[in-house]
């Protein structure tokens, strides 16, 4: 008699288990919390990187502190993040594919090492344009177009004034196993 209530009690058990679980995730687009918050971590880091540092704006620049070399003049860049070179290049691999950080740093460049210091090219500097800046939609939350072990595709929405933009980022996997991280495949033009 004890081993059939212990039986009956072990499978109402199992099946209380079985019940609690979520049926409709799909693998191939199910996404956590914790890897949702990783994620728009990294697309906030791009819409930065795109918005204030190379292509809408740069770095804030002293006015005093210049260098000149031929025709070119240099500004000293005062963000206390990045003062010299080797600074903005592993702001950007921490957020980027080391292929793509390469790619940005050769196709806006508009940052130079001076000295050991962090110069802006002022001939290449963008003008920083604040109206055409879009922001994260929070009203919609992000799909999830694919999900494999090492990438995954996610829309995200953008609005500019009345208009609402959908924007595909990728992310990619990286590490050695045991301290993985994700990181950006490209740099999106959210413009």
């Amino acid at each position: 008699m004890k081993r059939i209530i212990a039986f009956l009690l072990a499978a109402v058990m199992a099946l209380s288990f079985c019940a609690c679980g979520k049926k409709d995730l799909d693998p191939e687009t199910y996404v956590g919390e914790g890897l949702l918050a990783t994620f728009r971590s990294l697309v906030d880091s791009n819409q930065y990187f795109y918005n204030e540092v190379f292509v809408l704006g740069h770095l804030k620049v002293s006015n005093t502190t210049t260098v000149t070399e031929g025709k070119k003049t240099y500004a000293l860049v005062t963000d206390p993040r990045y003062s010299n070179y080797a600074d903005l290049e592993a702001a950007l691999k921490a957020v980027y594919t080391e292929k793509c950080a390469d790619e940005i740093l050769k196709k806006y460049p508009i940052y130079k090492d001076i000295n050991g210091s962090l110069y802006l090219d002022m001939s290449k500097a963008p003008e920083g344009k604040e109206g055409e800046k879009w922001t994260f939609n929070l009203d919609k939350s992000p799909v999830v177009s694919r999900a494999k072990e090492k990438e995954y595709e996610l829309d995200y929405f953008f609005t500019r004034g009345a208009r609402t933009k959908k924007q595909d980022f990728d992310f990619v996997r990286v590490g050695n196993g045991v301290r993985d991280s994700y990181r950006l495949e490209d740099f999106v033009d959210v413009g």
